[in-house]
């Protein structure tokens, strides 16, 4: 199989399978797949309050955190491929510890109510502040396809964080929540490739459980060529 210069193993096979030319795939990726964001890019991206964002913790398993802001700027562009990020998190998700260990990072930046989306790689430090240091190695715009429209004003919330906690089985309530979804987000790793997170949408009902446990599905399509292979449960 041909070498590709911006797709790893996995997603050429699923490109191949999907009766997709890979060929096609790298002339796409070489015309969009920038290290770095453009003028008109910057205003989007400062003006986000909401990403998902993809890390890996020290055994390699992809993990899935998502960044709200409440009234402040969460991101800040310091030049054309680093972003000073307002971490919020303090409720026991993985991510700063995971990048303590592994500085792979994935952003998708998300405006709901306009039904934008940008996607970004990289690799990121925590800072002493506290703050995250991001540096991009490819940027590039997503179509609207699939993005519910939703108002997302930030408004001050008095409600406590609560710690976050894990199990290997999905609760009553966990399995009652992922089938009334509209939207999901995919956290996957490849090394030598990435962190990387992608949005999934569709009509409540997309997501089908495979019994009580985390392993969750959707119909495969032809966008799945560049998520399914990369992806490991956990």
């Amino acid at each position: 199989m041909q070498q590709s210069h911006f797709f790893h193993q996995g997603e050429v096979e699923v490109q191949v399978a999907s009766g997709s030319d890979p060929a096609q795939y790298e002339q796409w990726a070489a015309r969009t797949l920038a290290p770095n964001f453009k003028d008109r890019e910057i205003e989007f991206v400062e003006g986000c309050t909401f990403a998902a964002v993809a890390s890996v913790d020290q055994a390699g398993r992809p993990w899935a955190s998502a960044f709200f802001s409440v009234g402040a700027q969460l991101f800040s562009v310091k030049d054309s491929s680093v972003i000073s990020i307002a971490c919020p998190m303090d409720n026991g998700d993985p991510l700063l510890t995971n990048l303590g260990q592994n500085n792979h990072l994935g952003v998708l930046f998300l405006d709901p109510n306009n039904r934008r989306r940008a996607k970004s790689m990289g690799r990121a430090e925590v800072q002493s502040d506290g703050q995250i240091c991001y540096s991009l190695s490819r940027y590039f715009g997503l179509c609207p396809k699939y993005i519910h429209q939703r108002s997302h004003e930030p408004q001050a919330c008095t409600a406590k964080l609560t710690t976050a906690s894990s199990s290997v089985t999905l609760s009553k309530i966990d399995r009652a929540q992922l089938k009334q979804s509209d939207t999901a987000f995919l956290a996957t790793f490849y090394p030598d490739h990435g962190a990387d997170v992608t949005h999934r949408g569709g009509n409540p009902g997309f997501l089908r459980l495979l019994g009580d446990t985390k392993i969750v599905r959707y119909p495969t399509t032809q966008e799945m060529a560049c998520s399914t292979p990369s992806a490991t449960s956990g």
